[in-house]
């Protein structure tokens, strides 16, 4: 990369090899070693088939079923404000462990806190495609609503995609008795940079949270 200015492009350089000297022990092995995305698919399936089920059967046998009670649960269910806080205090979780990569008990909260954000986000995601798939059963809804309901199909794809994330980060946690580990890594690189890297894992999402209404 060239800059015009010789100052800033010293300056690039000297950054360039900094990091490259700090994140030396961040290979492959180290951030992929404990990902286990069969086990995240595993889990995806487990809950999002029942979960959308519900939805379908609650929809098919109104007459019979306590549809009012079963409808709450269902929009319960969906309501994102669960998710996102069990996330936000995940990802806090995850900067602190950058921090304190030595301190088990962070890390193992760490863990389970974002395994359990990616279930109930998988719980999620299987209430809104039954939704979707009542609405377009409904013979009585009208056509512009269908549309932009078939417009919320690529907003679920990104839920997922951010819910593998947050299966991965989780994982990241995970200390290896042998072989390569992030939190065995961490240890080894520049305590600014570490505390600069969980002020934007932890930090940006607190500042979201702070926003919300």
């Amino acid at each position: 990369m060239q800059f015009p200015n010789e100052a800033i492009q010293k300056r690039w350089h000297q950054l360039r090899a900094y990091l490259q000297l700090e994140l030396t022990g961040l290979d492959r092995e180290t951030l992929w070693t404990s990902f286990n995305l069969k086990g995240a698919w595993k889990v995806l399936f487990w809950w999002v088939v029942p979960a959308y089920l519900v939805v379908i059967v609650t929809f098919l046998h109104k007459g019979i079923l306590p549809k009012v009670y079963l409808q709450a649960a269902i929009g319960e269910g969906i309501g994102p404000h669960l998710w996102n806080v069990m996330g936000v205090f995940g990802l806090i979780l995850v900067g602190l462990s950058v921090i304190y990569p030595r301190a088990s008990l962070i890390s193992h909260s760490a863990y389970h806190v974002l395994t359990n954000t990616y279930s109930v986000g998988c719980l999620s995601l299987g209430l809104i495609a039954g939704q979707l798939t009542t609405i377009f059963l409904n013979s009585e809804a009208p056509t512009p609503s269908k549309l932009f309901l078939a417009g919320i199909g690529g907003a679920l794809i990104a839920l997922v995609a951010f819910n593998i994330i947050l299966w991965y980060l989780a994982h990241l946690m995970i200390r290896q008795t042998q072989g390569k580990c992030l939190l065995t890594q961490l240890p080894k690189i520049d305590l600014r940079l570490r505390v600069f890297v969980a002020l934007l894992v932890g930090g940006i999402p607190i500042v979201y949270l702070l926003f919300e209404k």
